[in-house]
């Protein structure tokens, strides 16, 4: 069983009538992606998948809304 490198939630992008994105840096391959970070969720993380390496990365201190 491997690691799954952590990375940071850094801040939100809100844009009216699109849903809510987080950005982070990569710590697979150090570069900036945004994800779906949906408002209303029971966990301040989620897993996604890089978008160059493609392997998985955890997101953490994402807001909880639940």
């Amino acid at each position: 069983m491997t690691h799954t490198p952590t990375a940071p939630a850094q801040h939100y992008l809100d844009v009216p009538g699109q849903p809510r994105r987080v950005r982070i840096t990569c710590p697979r391959c150090n570069y900036p992606h945004t994800y779906a970070a949906p408002r209303y969720r029971t966990s301040n993380t989620a897993t996604q998948v890089c978008g160059i390496t493609g392997q998985l990365i955890t997101i953490t201190g994402l807001e909880r809304t639940a």
